[in-house]
C-alpha cells in the first residue's frame, strides 16, 4: 500500500489539463511522483477520441464559436463527448506495472469504484455494458470512460455527470451511440447534489478500490 497524490485545481481549461496530464505522466514514468488522481471541472468543451467520428458533432464550428465552446481532437479511447461545469472529470495517472500491466484489471477497478459508490452512497443500481464502456443506469450513461495508456501509465479518464447541464449533449451523438441516452446524478435523484461532497466520495472510493494508504493533496503548476 502506498500514497496516491490528489490534485484539485477547480475549474481548468481543457488544454491546460491536458498539458498537466502529460507532465505528470512523464514524472510518474520516471518515478518522480506517486500515482496521482486529478479531479476537476472543465469549462464547456467537446472532445473527440482517436477513433472518433467528427460527424457525431451535430453543429458546425461557428455554432461553437458563438457560444465559446471549444473542440479538441485527442488520443484517448472513445468517440465524442462533452465536458462542462457540474461534471466531475477525473484523470488517474496510475503506473500499471503495479497492476500486472493489465488495462482490463484497471478498467474493472474503475467500474467497481462507481458501481459501489452509487449503490452504497445513493442506493442507485448502476451497471456496465459489454459493448460500450462506462457506467449505465436504465440504459443511460452516467459516467463516461475514455482512458489512454502510454509507457504503462494511464492518463485521460472519466467524466461523471453530477449536476451537469445535459442540454449540451443534444449537440452531439454521445460516444457515437445512437440508441442509448445520457443522464446525471441530479436527474436520477431529482435534486442537486453537493459537488464537493461527490468529489471527496470519488477520492475515498479510489483509495479503497486501489488500496492506497492515503490520498495526499498536492499542487502542481
Amino acid at each position: 500500500m502506498s500514497t496516491c497524490n490528489l490534485i484539485l485545481p477547480g475549474c481548468m481549461e481543457y488544454s491546460r489539463a491536458l498539458e498537466l496530464q502529460k507532465k505528470l505522466l512523464n514524472m510518474r514514468y520516471e518515478n518522480a511522483i506517486n500515482d496521482t488522481l486529478i479531479l476537476l471541472e472543465h469549462s464547456h468543451v467537446y472532445t473527440v477520441g482517436r477513433n472518433g467520428n467528427i460527424k457525431n458533432l451535430l453543429v458546425d464550428e461557428s455554432f461553437l464559436d458563438q457560444r465559446s465552446i471549444k473542440l479538441f481532437k485527442i488520443t484517448r479511447g472513445g468517440d465524442i463527448t462533452y465536458h462542462g461545469p457540474g461534471q466531475l472529470v477525473g484523470y488517474p495517472i496510475v503506473d500499471l506495472n503495479g497492476y500486472g500491466r493489465s488495462v482490463h484489471r484497471f478498467m474493472s477497478m474503475m467500474e467497481n469504484l462507481f458501481i459501489r459508490l452509487l449503490k452504497e452512497e445513493f442506493g442507485i443500481l448502476a451497471e456496465t455494458d459489454e459493448k460500450y464502456p462506462g457506467i449505465w443506469v436504465n440504459n443511460s450513461k452516467l459516467t463516461a470512460f475514455g482512458f489512454g495508456v502510454k509507457k504503462w501509465i494511464t492518463y485521460h479518464g472519466f467524466a461523471f455527470n453530477v449536476n451537469t447541464d445535459m442540454s449540451y449533449f443534444s449537440n452531439i451523438i454521445p460516444c457515437g451511440i445512437k440508441d442509448k441516452g445520457v443522464t446525471s446524478l441530479e436527474n436520477i435523484l431529482n435534486r442537486r447534489v453537493n459537488f464537493e461532497d461527490i468529489m471527496m466520495m470519488v477520492s475515498d472510493y479510489f483509495k479503497k478500490i486501489f488500496g492506497y494508504k492515503e490520498m495526499l493533496q498536492v499542487r502542481y503548476e
